[in-house]
């Protein structure tokens, strides 16, 4: 029962799995439908071909016995021991025949026809056979015989249209139960399509009411904040699922970004006053940086997830906003904190996910790293994925043909190295000494590579932790050496 309501709990904060399960229950009412009208074609078809089947046997029948009569009329007149031969190979054909029709019945009335046919056949052969022996004989009497068989055949005649006709007023009948049975099964399926048609439309208002519309009003109110406005925030909807997790996490953001950005001036005109709080401006300097880039990032990740709604693909948007809500769950934790290795680790596969499902092969991703650092080595939140970041869009994006980014982990000797390697773009060698010269100097004006540089260098007590190697048209590397102690693995 636990796990019941576990999972029902689970159901409910999805609404992937929720659009999930009513494409499934669309699929098995289209199977379903599909399997009962594909049966119900096949009842007709075979009914109708067994119809149409013993209507041709009758007329079969009808030819035989009309050839049989001429036959031996012929041989009566004639004596020619051939056209007995065909009289007889006739006579076994018209018993195959009425063997077949016997087990085509199927009502009684049509089995007593076929009796008295079949009685009536036997009769009929017997008296010509007697003719023809008395024939042979030269006995006249066997003009009795002749003229007895040729009142029997008569009779045959007689009964088998009879059984045409029934057969033929049985067809009507069957006919007619077929084009009611049709009827309700076209309004059968009319009603299905109905059906069908108002679960779509219930669908997709469910999705524009619980995915569409908040996630738009989630990418407006990014962009004001991207513009400046602080105040910025989003309504939350009731209930428990990833789009109310997501208006959540971005009105706890972005009151979380205001807060600190106003400690951070604060803190900034008590160091003008008191050279001893450094170290708690320094503290300061660092928490406002780490929530620096959150709006950013998710600037980005909210226009991809948008571009792929309006592309139709709901399917990857569900998913990408799965991995969207484990970053932005991550960024919840107490900023303070340093994360393990293999926390900033998994959260940058949730963004290669993401961007994987943007690029698809144009993105060759390579994750190397020994898992015994993954529990014994810490670094500032946030630090991997805006690197990896700026490898995809800097380097990767740009390049039609796509390329590959391998994120390596190893030790080498007293550090910790984290290489970060793309064969994109890459950058001319000006370029590579401005951005190395901002980092010496220390300028402040971008979020990007000196954000995590100056978040390193607080966090290390190092300047020398960031490394930038790159060449134009071969890609780019960006290290990270982390100091490990004798204690460290």
């Amino acid at each position: 029962m636990k796990k019941l309501t576990s999972w029902w709990k689970q159901f409910c904060f999805s609404v992937g799995a929720q659009i999930n399960a009513v494409l499934l229950l669309m699929l098995i009412l289209f199977l379903s439908f599909s399997i009962y009208n594909h049966s119900l074609f096949n009842q007709f078809n075979a009914r109708y071909q067994k119809e149409i089947d013993q209507y041709y046997s009758i007329l079969e029948l009808k030819n035989h016995f009309l050839q049989s009569g001429i036959l031996f009329e012929e041989y009566m007149k004639t004596g020619n021991r051939t056209t007995l031969a065909e009289f007889n190979d006739t006579y076994e054909k018209a018993r195959s025949v009425i063997d077949i029709l016997y087990t085509e019945s199927t009502n009684e009335e049509s089995w007593y026809l076929l009796r008295g046919i079949d009685q009536s056949f036997e009769s009929y052969y017997s008296e010509c056979c007697n003719a023809s022996f008395l024939y042979n004989g030269s006995d006249y009497r066997y003009y009795d015989s002749f003229y007895y068989s040729q009142t029997i055949g008569g009779y045959l005649e007689k009964y088998t249209n009879e059984l045409l006709q029934y057969a033929l007023e049985s067809s009507v009948d069957s006919n007619r139960e077929l084009t009611y049975r049709r009827k309700v099964m076209t309004a059968f399926n009319m009603g299905a399509v109905a059906a069908a048609c108002v679960l779509i439309a219930a669908s997709a208002s469910y999705i524009f009411v619980r995915v569409t519309r908040p996630l738009n009003e989630l990418k407006k109110q990014v962009e004001e904040i991207g513009r400046g406005n602080l105040d910025a925030h989003v309504k939350e909807s009731s209930g428990e699922n990833t789009v109310s997790m997501l208006s959540r996490a971005f009105n706890h953001m972005a009151f979380s970004l205001k807060e600190k950005i106003e400690s951070e001036k604060q803190l900034l005109v008590e160091q003008r006053k008191n050279e001893e709080y450094e170290k708690l401006l320094s503290q300061a300097r660092f928490l406002a940086l780490q929530s620096q880039i959150n709006p950013h990032f998710l600037f980005n990740t909210l226009n991809s997830i948008n571009r792929t709604v309006m592309l139709g693909r709901r399917e990857q948007a569900l998913t990408m906003l799965d991995s969207l809500s484990v970053l932005l769950r991550y960024n919840l934790a107490d900023a303070q904190m340093p994360a393990l290795l293999g926390e900033e680790l998994g959260i940058t596969e949730e963004y290669l996910k993401i961007q994987k499902m943007r690029f698809s092969s144009r993105l060759n991703v390579d994750v190397r790293h020994d898992r015994k650092l993954e529990q014994a080595v810490t670094l500032p939140r946030f630090t991997l994925q805006p690197l990896v970041e700026n490898a995809v869009i800097h380097g990767l994006e740009p390049k039609e043909e796509g390329g590959t980014l391998i994120l390596d982990v190893r030790k080498t000797g007293n550090y910790i190295r984290i290489r970060i390697c793309d064969n994109g773009m890459g950058m001319e060698k000006e370029r590579l000494e401005r951005i190395r010269r901002r980092l010496s100097e220390k300028q402040p004006e971008r979020i990007g590579v000196w954000n995590i540089w100056q978040r390193l260098s607080l966090y290390t007590g190092r300047d020398d932790s960031l490394k930038i190697m790159s060449k134009k048209g071969a890609g780019t590397i960006v290290s990270i050496y982390l100091h490990r102690g004798e204690e460290d693995v």
